[in-house]
Formats: structure tokens, C-alpha cells, sequence
């Protein structure tokens, strides 16, 4: 099928690419179906929605900031993925960049996004105990090495 997307015009994709989130996401339940475009020269990918072309989100792995970022998923959270282990997840975190500012982007480490990449469901995760930032600076002047620093 043809959608068309926010950063990459009119894309053919199969239903096989489509990622469902059952829940939608906070601020947009009543989009189900996305794809995750990742162009492999980048460490920045982009989770289009499939009914709204104005609805894509920038995502990075959190781990390429906090290479030990961690937390638990609950059971019912991996039984709604259908994930054999949290291992299997597909872990990426959105990317906010104000207008005319890229130096000011931001990435939300508090809501990861969770994604079964074998039964393409997903759900968006709110951490709101964990310490971790709703807007951790994506060009800090000095590396994270550890979550205890991005807390």
C-alpha cells in the first residue's frame, strides 16, 4: 500500500511493515499503524504513522546515549507485545527539535517507545518513577556514560 509521510513524500510499504499500537500513543490514540523508516547511514530513524502523513516522529535508540539505560517492563506490558523475553524489544525514544533550534533537540527518555519487531505490536511506556528526563539534551557538551548521570 501508498502512504504518504512527513519527511520521505509518498512511500510503498506491505501490511508486513506496519507496526500496530493497540493503545495508540499519548496525545495520539486513534493512530494504530506506523512504520519504522531507519535509514542504515543513520542513527536517527522516524515512526510515520500510516493514516496521517503529518504524524512522524524522529527516534533514536536511548541507548546510544545511555548505553546502560534500563527498566522493567510488567508482565502484562509483555504479554500485550506477545515478547518471549523484554530482550526481544525493539527500544527507541523521540526525538524533540524546536523550531529553528536543532541545537536545542531533546530526547524523551521517561516514554520509550517499546516494539516487538516479530509481532509488530508496540506501546509507548511512561516511566514517570524512574529519575530518567522527559527532555534529555541530545547535544550535550559532555558524553552520559552512565543513566545515573542522565537521571
Amino acid at each position: 500500500m501508498k502512504i504518504k509521510t512527513k519527511f520521505y513524500e509518498e512511500l510503498e510499504i506491505s501490511t508486513d511493515e506496519m507496526i500496530h499500537f493497540p493503545e495508540g500513543l499519548p496525545g495520539f490514540e486513534t493512530e494504530k499503524r506506523f512504520v519504522y523508516l531507519h535509514p542504515e547511514d543513520s542513527v536517527f530513524g522516524c515512526l510515520q504513522s500510516c493514516q496521517t502523513p503529518e504524524v512522524a516522529f524522529i527516534v533514536i535508540s536511548p541507548f546510544r546515549l545511555c548505553p546502560d539505560y534500563d527498566f522493567v517492563l510488567d508482565e502484562k506490558k509483555v504479554d500485550l507485545l506477545g515478547l518471549a523475553k523484554p530482550d526481544d524489544a525493539l527500544i527507541l525514544a523521540i526525538v524533540t527539535i524546536p523550531p529553528g533550534q536543532p541545537d536545542q533537540a531533546t530526547v524523551n527518555l521517561q516514554a520509550p517507545l517499546v516494539i516487538n519487531p516479530q509481532t509488530r505490536k508496540g506501546i509507548q511506556v511512561i516511566l514517570s518513577d524512574s529519575g530518567y528526563p522527559l527532555r534529555f539534551r541530545l547535544w550535550a557538551k559532555k558524553p552520559v556514560s552512565t543513566v545515573s548521570a542522565a537521571k
